[in-house]
Order: structure tokens, then C-alpha cells, then sequence
């Protein structure tokens, strides 16, 4: 087991630990419910004490991803270098058993900085699917999954991600949509897929090629709704119904 991956799993444990008390707003995404890191929770601990922890699971192979909490089920994902399969696993957050784990796609695996892993793009939840991010050989999937069992609902590859550091990009929910980051160093673009199926709904070439490891996020900002996207030399606001820029 490397070190990394067993303090990510002990981490779970500690949060989960907390949430039993007072019942925690939903972690659905990367950095929370705002996208931001905030969290409306109380009197958190600032010491990572392992004595404190209510559970640990040891996982099966790599994984840098952030977990994500939806009621009593957390979910994260993970790399095998031996198989070449990413997994998502589901495991339930008062006692840390796995619920299920479920092989999302296998393939070649993609060059990596040696601090990176093959599963590092968080999930994102709504409470009814489950919604990842992989990149395989150079192509960028994107998988829809049973909340309740892990049966695969859709599976797309809606462009390449072109770069030596591995990938790391997130997906975020809005309404209907699964947004996606596609910079690289190759055709770089901004995508809204379906929920339901996983067809493009709006697509926005990028000018710049260049490697953004920032996941969007969304705000009111001048009345409007906007998605800003942290990219390669630039930052920009586009509206995340129709795309438009």
C-alpha cells in the first residue's frame, strides 16, 4: 500500500467520524457542494489524529482523488496498473465496508508526473447517478454510474487530453449537464454532456493549447449565472446553458 493512498483512506475515516454526530451537508464534487472548499460544518478538528478515526478500508491499487460523501455512501475511484482498469468504488460511510466496486473502463495507461496517479479526476454526484473522469491512452472518458449498484448507465470519449503529466480534470454538475475541462497541449475545448445519456449538448473550441488542471465552477455573478474556467494564459466566464462564452 503506498503512504498516499493509505492517508487518503484514513482521512475518510476521520470525516466520517465527524458526520455521525450532526448530520453533514452532502459532499458531491470536488472541493464540496460551492465548489470552493467551504463547508457549513462546526467545531472540526484541526488535528488529523489517527486515534480519533471511526473506520479505515484499505483499497485496491492508486488513487489521488478526493472522496465524495451523498447521505450514508461515499464514493472514490482507483487505478490498476495491472490490469489497466479504473474503478469506482462505493462504500458505506458509517462503517467503511465496500458496497460494491465496479470496473469502469480498461485500457492503455497514460504517461504520468511520478507524483500523479491513473485515477485522479474526484466524482461528482446528484444522489441518483455517479459521474467519472478518466484518461485513457490519450482519450479523455466520461462514465455515468448507478448510484444504488454501479451498473454502467453510458460511456463516452468526447475528445484527447495531450500531456506528460497524467490528468487529473473533474466533472461538475449543472442542471441537465456533466461540464467537462478538456485543455491540453492538443485540441483543448470545454463540453456539456447529458446526464441521461451522455450526448453533447454544447461544445466550446479553446484558443489556447495549453494544460489547465482547474475544475470550473459555477457563481451568480452580475446577475447572471456564470462558469468560470481557469485555462492555459487566460480566465473565462461563459454561460453554462448554452456555452456562449
Amino acid at each position: 500500500m503506498k503512504p498516499f493512498f493509505s492517508y487518503q483512506i484514513l482521512i475518510i475515516g476521520i470525516l466520517l467520524f465527524l458526520s455521525n454526530f450532526a448530520r453533514a451537508e452532502n459532499w458531491p464534487g470536488w472541493r464540496g457542494p460551492r465548489g470552493d472548499g467551504t463547508s457549513i460544518e462546526q467545531d472540526v478538528p484541526t488535528n488529523w489524529d489517527p486515534v480519533g478515526a471511526l473506520w479505515k478500508t484499505e483499497l485496491p491499487g492508486k488513487g489521488h482523488a478526493s472522496p465524495i460523501v451523498w447521505d450514508d455512501r461515499v464514493f472514490t475511484v482507483t487505478g490498476m496498473t495491472d490490469t489497466k482498469q479504473r474503478i469506482l468504488l462505493c462504500l458505506d460511510r458509517n462503517s467503511g465496508n465496500i458496497l460494491w466496486q465496479q470496473a469502469v473502463v480498461m485500457g492503455p495507461l497514460e504517461k504520468l508526473h511520478k507524483e500523479n496517479s491513473h485515477a485522479s479526476g474526484t466524482p461528482a454526484t446528484g444522489g441518483r447517478r455517479v459521474y467519472v473522469t478518466f484518461r485513457v491512452g490519450d482519450d479523455i472518458v466520461v462514465a455515468a454510474h448507478n448510484f444504488n449498484d454501479g451498473q454502467q448507465f453510458w460511456l463516452v470519449r468526447p475528445g484527447t487530453h495531450v500531456g506528460e503529466w497524467g490528468f487529473s480534470n473533474t466533472p461538475v454538475l449543472y442542471k441537465d449537464k456533466v461540464i467537462i475541462d478538456g485543455d491540453s497541449k492538443g485540441d483543448s475545448f470545454l463540453i456539456a454532456l447529458s446526464r441521461t445519456d451522455g450526448r453533447t449538448l454544447w461544445r466550446k473550441n479553446r484558443t489556447n493549447k495549453g494544460i489547465s488542471y482547474s475544475a470550473p465552477f459555477i457563481r451568480e455573478l452580475d446577475g447572471r449565472t456564470q462558469l468560470i474556467q481557469c485555462g492555459d494564459r487566460c480566465v473565462a466566464g461563459f454561460d453554462p446553458d448554452t456555452g456562449e462564452q
